[in-house]
């Protein structure tokens, strides 16, 4: 029988800013450590919004030949990660953005989207992250550099385990469980896609 306890936070995962700021290497190290940098952001005041674009600034910081260029809240979808970056298109001519990072990739598949749009797909280094289907298929398709997988399913699956270790006071209980998560890019994306075929078999209506 299931008993009442007191509220604990039911979390697993990562350090949102640690992640983010892996996933915008990358984009900085394709470009050779140089470059200028949008940063597509969630929303204002979100934690997990706050702790990306942290990282992101991390990783920009720790670049000296790196730059924001500029920074813009995308509100964690496409439609305004398409406006977004459209705008920001207009206002940076050719040559003057070498990457843009996301705050999640329904922001990156948007902004991907205007970026193809204004044929400048091959001077613009996009990531995200998430690690969603749509995402890997750009990045199998060369229109995306690169995501953070970080694996919700997996993130509900420890979570839920952990909960019962705290119900049961089992010594296998902690207070913040990790979950790997994978930088998928062109090296093993066809690895990485063969996990939403098991995804299916849950997620079906």
């Amino acid at each position: 029988r299931w008993r009442v306890v007191a509220p604990f936070a039911l979390v697993a995962g990562q350090d949102n800013a640690v992640v983010a700021q892996k996933i915008a290497h990358i984009a900085i190290d394709y470009n050779g450590g140089k470059g200028n940098y949008i940063i597509l952001s969630g929303l204002a005041g979100n934690f997990i919004s706050e702790e990306r674009d942290a990282g992101f600034l991390a990783a920009i910081k720790t670049n000296p030949g790196s730059k924001l260029l500029d920074k813009q809240p995308a509100n964690f979808n496409r439609k305004d990660g398409m406006a977004v970056m459209e705008n920001m298109l207009q206002k940076y001519g050719p040559g003057e953005i070498q990457g843009v990072f996301c705050v999640n990739d329904e922001a990156a598949l948007g902004a991907m989207r205007a970026i193809l749009a204004a044929g400048r797909g091959k001077e613009i280094a996009l990531v995200g992250i998430d690690g969603n289907e749509d995402a890997t298929k750009a990045i199998k398709a060369g229109t995306m550099l690169a995501t953070a997988a970080d694996d919700p399913w997996m993130k509900g699956y420890v979570a839920v385990y952990n909960l019962v270790y705290k119900l049961q006071n089992d010594p296998k209980f902690q207070e913040k469980p990790e979950v790997k998560v994978i930088y998928v890019n062109k090296t093993n994306v066809d690895e990485y896609m063969t996990k939403f075929a098991e995804y299916e078999i849950y997620y079906k209506p």
